[in-house]
């Protein structure tokens, strides 16, 4: 009968004790000696578990953060009405806080560090729709919102990424009602227009940096179309393996983010996780409780929080994608 050695060339490394794992290490298989058991070094698999429930049940809000930290703000309250709430999140309960200044829905957020730094953007007042698109912005210190220069071109379910210093606002739709293209960039003290995206769309993911960023999906007739963003322009690139709209995401940069959720078309719903490394996308874990229109911004792809929109209006789900995990193998 062959044996390790013979297949492979080598011998089956002893260790007294379980190793923190590197990238280098993945695919290793070993002999752990103080628990008798052989092991595997595998690189680490999302998964989706039920996270707290929003104390003020809505829909039309937006999310930012991770599993740990984490903001929904705005939304929709009976009768069409928009919301002032926000509530931050410690990774178990929700919290209300300070309210917002200007009541919005579908506005676009920013989020820095957590939920202490965050930076709202424009949406929809009361009764909610396009039609009541507004400019304002403001920002979140941790304690308090400031209103800020507005934007240039007023708009609701556009999104946005970066930080509350450097940020990038894109799409949605404007009060006409049109959907648009349209880029702009905040310094910090003032909105610049920028190279629009390349097609028309609204309630898309979006995630990254101010210089390095991506966006998929969206209200467009090619619901898989996905863009990377490199401080200057927009380029077309791989499709999402579904399209969709209405849906969440999060990432670093132009090669590392996520998608999750949506809309494929009217009716239809997704529980689609994808997560692109820079060259394609990869389908791993479905969402968890229920699937549908997600939102969601993080600013990795190792940890997230989506707000779904369903009759509950107040369930939210968390994601968190480990670097490596330790298995052991069963030899008999």
């Amino acid at each position: 009968m062959s044996n390790y050695k013979g297949i492979k060339g080598f011998q089956v490394q002893t260790r007294e004790q379980d190793p923190s794992p590197t990238e280098g290490q993945v695919g290793d298989f070993y002999y752990n000696s103080g628990t008798g058991q052989f092991k595997t070094i595998k690189a680490g698999v999302g998964t989706w578990a039920s996270g707290g429930a929003l104390n003020s049940g809505r829909n039309s809000g937006n999310i930012t953060g991770n599993a740990t930290s984490a903001m929904y703000a705005g939304g929709e309250n009976p009768g069409a009405a928009a919301a002032n709430t926000v509530e931050n999140y410690d990774g178990s309960s929700w919290t209300e806080i300070t309210e917002m200044g200007t009541a919005r829905g579908r506005p676009a957020l920013t989020n820095t560090n957590g939920n202490s730094n965050v930076l709202l953007i424009s949406g929809a007042q009361s009764p909610m729709g396009s039609v009541n698109a507004i400019n304002n912005v403001e920002t979140w210190n941790g304690s308090s919102w400031t209103e800020i220069a507005e934007v240039n071109t007023a708009r609701v379910g556009g999104q946005s990424f970066g930080i509350t210093t450097a940020s990038i606002f894109s799409g949605g739709y404007t009060a006409d009602p049109t959907i648009v293209a349209n880029t702009e960039y905040w310094n910090g003290s003032s909105w610049t227009e920028l190279n629009d995206m390349n097609s028309l769309r609204v309630n898309f993911a979006n995630w990254g940096v101010y210089n390095s960023g991506g966006m998929g999906g969206g209200n467009t007739p090619t619901r898989a179309l996905h863009e990377t963003w490199d401080g200057t322009s927009w380029t077309e690139t791989t499709d999402m393996n579904t399209g969709r709209s209405s849906l969440g995401g999060g990432g670093a940069s132009s090669s590392s983010g996520m998608v999750f959720g949506g809309t494929t078309t009217p009716g239809a719903q997704s529980d689609d996780t994808e997560i692109w490394d820079g060259s394609a996308w990869t389908e791993v874990a479905d969402l968890g409780q229920t699937d549908g229109e997600a939102t969601g911004s993080s600013p990795t792809t190792g940890s997230s929080i989506t707000k779904l929109e369903n009759p509950s209006k107040s369930q939210t789900e968390e994601w968190n994608l480990p670097d490596f995990t330790i298995n052991s193998v069963t030899t008999s």
